[in-house]
């Protein structure tokens, strides 16, 4: 035998629409959709990758073409919720979706610590290899 959900009283307010946090409305807006492809499609290459010596292509898919695993991201070395510029350039690198999620989960552990700038537009790292020297640790050792 089913019990019937209990209903909500009438004097309870009903709960607060779920809204997309500003990090999901950047990610899924059409303006920084087309940077990371531009980005991808500029760099090419594994940024983090490359330093080790080895060549793993993260561009972009040519138009039309069946959509299959995602080969690359443009990760913002200083998350944006950090205070991480978001346009800046010099706050991006190119990476396998294996390295970003690596980086992502060593920013969780708090084990990841660069050097940064603060710039009107937010913060940027003083040297991008910073965050390379970290992801790369395990591979060179």
């Amino acid at each position: 035998m089913r019990v019937p959900k209990p209903k909500r009283k009438s004097y309870q307010p009903d709960p607060p629409a779920k809204k997309g946090t500003g990090k999901q409305d950047l990610y899924n807006g059409s303006q920084w959709r087309k940077y990371a492809l531009s980005y991808r499609s500029q760099v090419c290459f594994c940024e983090v990758s490359k330093s080790l010596g080895r060549v793993v292509d993260i561009s972009p898919e040519p138009p039309g073409q069946a959509k299959g695993k995602v080969k690359g991201v443009v990760d913002h070395i200083i998350a944006v919720s950090a205070g991480g510029s978001v346009w800046d350039p010099r706050n991006h690198m190119a990476m396998t979706p294996e390295y970003h999620n690596l980086k992502r989960s060593l920013e969780g552990k708090n084990r990841i610590l660069v050097a940064t700038l603060i710039t009107p537009d937010g913060i940027i790292p003083m040297d991008r290899n910073e965050i390379i020297r970290v992801l790369t640790e395990k591979d060179k050792g």
